[in-house]
């Protein structure tokens, strides 16, 4: 039975840590409906922590605050950036990299 756990550092036993497969549905709701999966692309958030190729778990029926990092649909186009709800000029969709601008909504 394979383990659920896995060590990073010394060889371990995996017969002492055999514990019930996770389930991604479970751990995350993705059963929802207003929950899914998308693949990031880009670099534009790198510094928030979300790299090429990484896998983003999004509920859609979650309401945006201030801070929140969302999935905003410009045109046609669908844009992973932090919410900012406080500046002076209105909303702005932040990047988490610099070489990147801000998007005035």
């Amino acid at each position: 039975m394979p383990s659920s756990r896995v060590s990073c550092g010394s060889p371990s036993s995996a017969e002492n840590h055999s514990e019930a497969p996770l389930s991604l549905d479970e751990l995350v709701r993705l059963r929802e409906p207003s929950s899914f999966l998308v693949r990031a692309e880009g670099d534009s958030m790198i510094n928030a922590g979300v790299f090429e190729g990484d896998v983003l778990i999004v509920n859609k029926a979650k309401e945006a605050r201030h801070g929140d990092i969302v999935i905003a649909c410009i045109g046609a186009e669908f844009l992973v950036k932090r919410l900012d709800l406080q500046h002076p000029d209105g909303p702005l969709l932040l990047p988490e990299n610099p070489r990147y601008q801000p998007i005035v909504l």
